[in-house]
């Protein structure tokens, strides 16, 4: 395991840092404190690298980092599409469980723009999103991709909240109370178990998926050119961690999912929930024109036929009911009770389960994109 005091060590070894660096104090390493034992090491040279490492006693960090290592390894030979979408490789180990990514000045798209304090993210943003995932899942989804030996270690599992509903017993083991309190409300909500098993009877898999899409996982070159848009400056999709083969609905859902998180986690925490809603400062109003532009960006790139842009949105939409649970699961394990943010987040997601057309149309705002294909939505989300 290295450190910010012994990482040059090897960085000198593998010959991506000069020794004048160090000797003219012309380098720095700082930890990152995330899930691994991640680093960043900045010169004025621009040799710049962010390297990520785990415990490899910690088997979960551990496994998930090799498959990350072992996606990027990959790339050159089997993915090279990918190149502009995912971040530079500069050097993998498996074995070492050690992956360097070349760095640049750059931040997480939600982080940059809530540091400037806006109250919505540039549409052109947004649609770069939407291209970029819809370059990447036309560049994932060959079938022959799973025929291939070299992408075996590639799970297609379903996520594990399609299994929340029914958990193993296991689970008492080590979820909070504040986790239990969310099982024993999703397990005494009515229909829950046909919304689930919908959900799962849906799910194909049709590519190589992310797995974990949210808004913080596409990074915006803050120093970088215009990139091909011409709108806006470069971004990039990281963390591979959860890559598998999955269903490219599954993905679309963790931007939808941001959304409305985004919306809920800028509420006042301490009041009824009406007042919540009320004086949220990201308002509920911007959730539909912020997904128009992402889907409207995804459409173009992904060059999807209409219906099955339209399956996709739809059952994306049912998709991003569970994801919101999802949420709202992470946020309760953490506390002796569920907070009231994780209560709004799972009536926002069951509602979304109950009737995810009208969600498609009254929440999202997308539905008429494709009318021509599905049937409209109710007239009212939420009622």
């Amino acid at each position: 395991m290295y450190t910010v005091e012994n990482i040059h060590h090897q960085l000198l070894k593998l010959g991506l840092i000069a020794r004048d660096a160090l000797l003219n104090g012309d380098y720095e390493a700082t930890t990152v404190n995330r899930r691994n034992k991640n680093i960043t090491v900045t010169t004025n040279k621009r040799q710049n690298y962010f390297i990520k490492q785990t415990d490899p006693v910690n088997a979960e960090n551990a496994k998930t980092l090799k498959n990350e290592i072992l996606f990027y390894s990959r790339i050159d030979t089997h993915l090279p599409q990918l190149k502009g979408c995912v971040a530079e490789l500069e050097h993998a180990d498996a074995d070492q469980l050690l992956l360097i990514l070349k760095y640049r000045s750059s931040m997480p798209l939600w982080r940059h723009y809530k540091r400037e304090a806006v109250k919505e993210i540039p549409s052109a943003t947004l649609e770069s999103v939407g291209k970029l995932l819809g370059q990447l899942h036309a560049s994932l989804s060959a079938i022959h991709l799973r025929s291939l030996a070299e992408f075996e270690f590639l799970g297609s599992e379903l996520p594990f909240i399609f299994k929340l509903h029914k958990p193993h017993p296991d689970i008492l083991q080590w979820a909070s109370s504040g986790a239990i309190k969310f099982i024993e409300r999703l397990q005494a909500h009515n229909e829950i178990d046909r919304h689930w098993q919908d959900a799962i009877r849906r799910w194909e898999v049709d590519a190589i998926v992310h797995g974990d899409i949210k808004l913080d996982n596409f990074i915006i070159d803050l120093h970088g050119g215009i990139n091909e848009i011409g709108k806006e400056k470069q971004i990039k999709v990281v963390d591979w961690e959860m890559a598998q083969f999955g269903d490219t609905a599954w993905d679309i859902a963790g931007v939808l999912n941001d959304f409305v998180f985004w919306w809920a986690i800028t509420m006042p925490d301490d009041t009824p929930p009406e007042e919540m809603i009320k004086h949220a400062k990201f308002p509920l109003a911007n959730i539909k024109p912020g997904v128009n532009a992402f889907w409207d960006g995804y459409a173009a790139a992904s060059n999807f036929a209409p219906a099955v842009l339209a399956r996709q949105l739809e059952k994306a939409v049912l998709f991003a009911g569970l994801r919101i649970m999802q949420t709202s699961f992470e946020i309760s394990s953490r506390f002796d009770a569920m907070p009231p943010i994780a209560v709004l987040l799972f009536n926002i997601g069951a509602s979304i389960l109950n009737n995810p057309q009208r969600a498609c149309d009254q929440l999202y705002g997308v539905q008429q994109r494709v009318a021509d294909v599905v049937e409209p939505c109710e007239a009212q989300y939420g009622a």
